[in-house]
């Protein structure tokens, strides 16, 4: 049985989690609308205090590199 994770964004919609990779020691994860698969979504996860929280990418050089990453990791895939 496969253990497929959600989560609700901040769009209240619920997302399934695809993938993740780190850049630069910063874990970010691919998510997919449950409803509607050509809604996509990368977030920054970001841990302060123990607590962990999901977060939009808002530097184009930030988000480029982040797409990069998942471009060669589903190269290797």
């Amino acid at each position: 049985m496969l253990d497929i994770k959600t989560a609700v964004l901040e769009n209240d919609k619920e997302y399934f989690i695809i993938d993740s990779v780190v850049v630069d020691n910063i874990t970010y994860k691919l998510f997919s609308n449950v409803d509607d698969e050509m809604d996509i979504k990368i977030r920054k996860i970001i841990n302060e205090n123990d607590e962990l929280y999901i977060t939009g990418i808002e530097d184009d050089e930030e988000f480029n590199k982040v797409i990069i990453a998942f471009e060669e990791k589903l190269k290797v895939s």
